[in-house]
């Protein structure tokens, strides 16, 4: 009995009554639909969002992928532009320490051996 009650129902055409209760809106096309054809058409459209929201998400999730790793990449970029300033600047340095206490070795009576620090 309930097998044909629901095939039945599902024989009938949507009505804008039914619709309202549920809370939604009837058009053209869906007017002259069956239950079981409006049921999957409503289906079909969630889905449909479902699936829009979902690729939304994804497009923003990757964007920010992208930007966190080109700020990751810029950050070690400088990082390392800082670590090589400072090795060439501790070069620079060495350079100047050495040329300094070999002048104040050769020039100093007392034979002080003078440190760059």
């Amino acid at each position: 009995m309930c097998a044909v009650a629901s095939s039945d129902a599902a024989a009938h055409g949507v009505t804008s009554s039914t619709a309202a209760r549920a809370g939604l809106k009837l058009d053209e096309r869906t007017e002259s639909m069956t239950v079981e054809q409006f049921l999957r058409s409503y289906l079909a459209d969630m889905c449909d969002k479902a699936n829009a929201v979902v690729d939304g998400a994804i497009d923003d999730v990757s964007l920010l992928y992208k930007q966190l790793r080109e700020e990751t990449q810029n950050y070690r970029h400088q990082k390392r532009a800082e670590e090589h300033a400072r090795n060439k600047a501790g070069a620079c340095c060495a350079q100047a320490c050495v040329r300094f206490q070999t002048q104040t070795f050769a020039a100093s009576t007392n034979n002080k051996f003078y440190h760059c620090l």
